[in-house]
C-alpha cells in the first residue's frame, strides 16, 4: 500500500463512507465537473477559480495543473483527495 492509498483509506475511515463523495464511492476519486468556468463555442473554457483566469484549451490543463479541459467540459482531477491531515489536541 503506497502513502495515497494509506491516506485515502485511512480518511474514509475518520470521516465515515456515508461521507465519501460520489466520484469516491464509484473508484475515480478527482475526477468530476469542476466549478466556476465558462465555456466558449470552441469548446474552450475559462477559469474563474483564482486570479490568472486561464484560458484552457481542449486537451489541456491550467495553470494550476490540476483542472483539465476535456472537449469543452473542466475536469477537475484532485476532487476528493486528501491535501493533508492533522490531529486536533
Amino acid at each position: 500500500m503506497n502513502r495515497r492509498q494509506f491516506m485515502e483509506k485511512s480518511c474514509a475511515l475518520m470521516a465515515g463512507a456515508a461521507f465519501l463523495s460520489k466520484a469516491e464511492r464509484s473508484g475515480r476519486p478527482g475526477e468530476i465537473e469542476a466549478r466556476y468556468y465558462a465555456k466558449f463555442p470552441d469548446r474552450s473554457v475559462q477559469c474563474a477559480l483564482c486570479p490568472r483566469q486561464c484560458l484552457v484549451m481542449p486537451g489541456k490543463r491550467g495553470a494550476c495543473g490540476v483542472r483539465e479541459n476535456r472537449n469543452g467540459v473542466f475536469t477537475s482531477l484532485v476532487y476528493g483527495r486528501v491535501a493533508a491531515v492533522h490531529e486536533d489536541p
